[in-house]
């Protein structure tokens, strides 16, 4: 885990990513992607295609849930939200993998990046639950490391140490992946997110974040869903 000055929080020292800040918890022996319009992929719900995102859009949604289209849940809108605030510049990739309960197995949640870094995204951002040890995930992620996507996770909300959990080893020891716990506006780690001194790269804002609904009115979203997508934004930004 990358330290910050020093700065312990919740017993953990941790880089923290936030307004004024610019440490997001990457690798510097991370070879990545970069573009001047780069693309972030938004693996989620899908993201509703209000007048202010279309022309943010990097391409037709890509939706691997063999479902029929329909309206998004909000999920996947806010966190493209959070994520274009930061990065103005960026173009999203909206691709659903998450079903009308907001569940996606892994597999597809593989096929999701997969699939992101085939298109050419600069960043990925995973919003969603991890199953580290799954072999196609891994085998995915492992990939785009080795071609310099990005790849941002939500360390999850269940309050547990991921140190405890051997299967996010090997995925935390990739260079161009981003493992983020939430964190308050003070930098302390909330309880409800995960945590893990060797596993965590990041703690980004999750306790309030300010994005767009589904309705195109200002909502706000919580946990490590958020401070992944911040960090994301941050990335995409520079």
């Amino acid at each position: 885990m990358v330290a910050l000055g020093g700065l312990v929080v919740g017993g953990l020292a941790v880089a923290v990513a936030g307004a004024g800040s610019p440490d997001d918890g990457l690798d510097p022996s991370c070879d990545r992607r970069t573009s001047p319009e780069p693309v972030v992929a938004v693996i989620d719900s899908g993201v509703v295609p209000l007048p202010v995102v279309v022309p943010r859009l990097a391409a037709p949604r890509i939706d691997l849930t063999g479902e029929e289209a329909g309206r998004p849940d909000p999920h996947g809108t806010a966190m493209a939200g959070i994520v274009a605030d930061r990065a103005p510049e960026a173009r999203l990739l909206d691709v659903r993998v998450l079903d009308e309960d907001g569940r996606a197995p892994a597999d597809r949640l593989a096929a999701g990046v997969a699939r992101a870094v085939d298109e050419g995204a600069e960043v990925v951002n995973v919003s969603a639950e991890v199953p580290a040890g799954h072999p196609p995930l891994v085998a995915a992620l492992r990939r785009a490391d080795r071609e310099g996507a990005v790849v941002v996770l939500a360390a999850g909300n269940e309050g547990r140490d991921l140190d405890d959990d051997p299967s996010w080893a090997p995925v935390a020891a990739l260079p161009c992946v981003v493992v983020v716990g939430a964190g308050d506006g003070d930098g302390e780690l909330l309880g409800a997110s995960n945590r893990g001194e060797r596993t965590l790269d990041v703690v980004a804002p999750g306790a309030s974040v300010a994005t767009t609904g589904p309705d195109g009115a200002p909502t706000t979203a919580v946990g490590t869903s958020a401070a992944a997508a911040v960090v994301s934004g941050r990335l995409a930004a520079g």
